[in-house]
């Protein structure tokens, strides 16, 4: 499952031990079968058998326990064998080859030359380890250059490898045979419905995988308090194609729960994840005959997550899928209901209209806490990240979006103000030397900004003509989507890393300058603070970079 949830185009086969001796008496010999029952090493067996089926036929092979983030033809496509190395050689973790190799052919024959010198003293670390076969491949090179030469071989680095393969069993369960568990997003396809009655009657890829290579957009000033924040430009990742799924008898419940066959659908991201969690601890219920709330026949697009209250999450997560959705099914898009909980903001509410044409008596009002809705018929999307790793798609949905004078060269210094923020209230973040960092801002040709005063309009042609934006850590600074070129962003005490993949995307240069001490009161706010020479080195390094710019 691993593996099939993002590459329904490959064919799967599963061989025990008897179905690989007949296999290799049938296409190979009786000899071939012989030799392989020879072997007494279970490990040992499976690699002969899986040299000479990647000989035979051609393939993919990759470790147990692996899992597919995104579909693995953008690392085999165009090429004849792929192989992945690592700063300890080659090695044999994920293998691809054409049928009649003759790389895989001489692995073979080098297999079988070894059991018949090994005799009775039979050693694995000589026969098929990792280090064996890193020696085969650089003495295979050393004898047949031309052959390199003359194929096409892709060496796969460890870390683009990592990018679309990881290590684990998580999706193991995440199949349509496990009725126990929640069902992946990526694992629905006709072929696989068809057995429970076609409740799945069409998908959709909306835009293909997405590969995004490591890049050097982070810099940080100072302290590094959060390693796995900067570290992010250092690793490159791929993510799943953006799928568009209509679905007929699903249920909703809860935060953005949505049920099919009373088995939860996981879309393998991070809101999703939230709403599954808070299933399990008690917090909404599961949808039952008699616990229905309302049936809709009319066909609808659920327009919201775990995250709709939050600005920065409608922007990254909610937008852009019905963005997707709209792409897909083009003006039939505007004759839909929408359904959002009816706590959902004002400023939502203007965004879906002011952005995807969504008007208010198209909406349904979902009351979460209590509801439990029945749809016959509901168009859904998949999310556009994975662990907010984003998809490309999120630029793709905000370059198309109306904007007013916009320049080719933006040219605006911007400082995000959160002075919004009132005493005496709870679980707040406050940054102690407030005042001193937007007046060093005014001092330095930044115009200080207060987002949530300004009509929808205005953030998006501001931010459309912003070449560099200052502020603390919030949802605030996502707005940097609404700019097509690329900005300088500086961010104090950030918290995640959201912002910085985003700017992966968007070309952005991302500046860090994380807190020197912090506290909490008995309200539980959280107070930070940074030094004021660190904030001006902050401000002299944004500088030097539009400088340069």
């Amino acid at each position: 499952m691993g593996f099939y949830n993002k590459n329904k185009n490959f064919i799967y086969k599963c061989y025990d031990n008897q179905m690989s001796s007949d296999y290799l008496k049938n296409e190979f010999s009786h000899e071939m079968k012989e030799v392989y029952n020879s072997i007494a090493v279970a490990q040992a067996k499976s690699d002969f058998f899986l040299v000479a089926s990647l000989y035979k036929e051609g393939g993919v092979s990759s470790d147990v326990c692996s899992i597919c983030v995104s579909n693995i033809s953008n690392i085999i496509k165009s090429s004849d064998i792929s192989i992945t190395f690592d700063g300890y050689g080659f090695n044999k973790r994920f293998l691809f080859s054409k049928s009649n190799n003759k790389l895989f052919k001489e692995y073979l024959y080098d297999l079988i030359e070894k059991l018949d010198h090994m005799g009775s003293n039979f050693d694995y670390n000589r026969f098929s380890s990792r280090n064996a076969f890193n020696d085969f491949i650089l003495d295979f090179y050393v004898l047949n250059i031309d052959f390199f030469e003359k194929n096409n071989i892709n060496f796969l680095p460890e870390d683009l490898f990592k990018s679309y393969v990881h290590d684990g069993i998580s999706e193991e369960e995440l199949s349509n045979d496990n009725q126990s568990s929640a069902i992946s997003f990526k694992s629905l396809s006709k072929e696989s419905w068809v057995k429970n009655d076609s409740i799945f009657y069409e998908n959709t890829i909306v835009s293909d995988n997405y590969i995004s290579n490591r890049n050097d957009n982070i810099s940080v000033i100072g302290n590094d308090a959060n390693p796995v924040i900067s570290g992010q430009s250092q690793h490159s990742y791929a993510i799943s194609s953006i799928d568009v799924v209509r679905m007929k008898n699903i249920a909703l419940s809860g935060h953005a729960c949505i049920w099919s066959n009373g088995r939860l659908i996981n879309f393998e991201t991070y809101l999703s994840f939230v709403a599954e969690d808070e299933y399990k601890n008690g917090f909404w219920k599961k949808p039952e005959k008699d616990n229905i709330t309302r049936v809709i026949d009319d066909e609808v697009i659920i327009a919201f997550s775990a995250g709709y209250g939050c600005y920065g999450h409608y922007l990254v997560d909610d937008l852009p899928r019905l963005g997707a959705i709209k792409k897909h099914i083009g003006d039939d898009f505007y004759n839909k209901k929408f359904i959002i909980p009816k706590k959902t903001p004002k400023w939502a509410i203007d965004l879906l209209n002011y952005l995807l044409g969504i008007k208010e008596e198209s909406l349904i009002f979902f009351d979460h806490e209590n509801d439990i809705f029945h749809l016959n018929n509901v168009i859904l999307s998949s999310f556009p990240s994975r662990h907010y790793k984003f998809h490309g798609f999120i630029k793709e949905f905000y370059d198309n979006i109306p904007r007013n004078m916009i320049s080719d060269r933006p040219f605006k210094r911007i400082c995000l103000s959160r002075k919004s923020w009132e005493k005496n209230k709870n679980n707040q973040r406050i940054f102690v030397q407030q005042d001193f960092f937007e007046e060093m801002a005014t001092s330095r040709g930044f115009s200080i900004v207060r987002p949530e005063t300004l009509p929808i309009q205005e953030q998006i042609d501001l931010m459309a003509n912003t070449s560099c934006q200052v502020g603390e850590h919030g949802s605030a600074q996502h707005a940097s989507v609404f700019n097509s070129y690329g900005m300088t962003i500086g961010t104090l005490n950030p918290l995640t890393e959201v912002q910085v993949n985003l700017g992966r995307i968007y070309n952005d240069k991302n500046f860090l300058c994380y807190h020197d001490e912090t506290s909490v009161d008995s309200n539980s706010n959280y107070y930070f603070s940074i030094k004021e020479e660190k904030i001006k080195l902050f401000f002299d390094e944004i500088e030097r970079h539009e400088e340069k710019k």
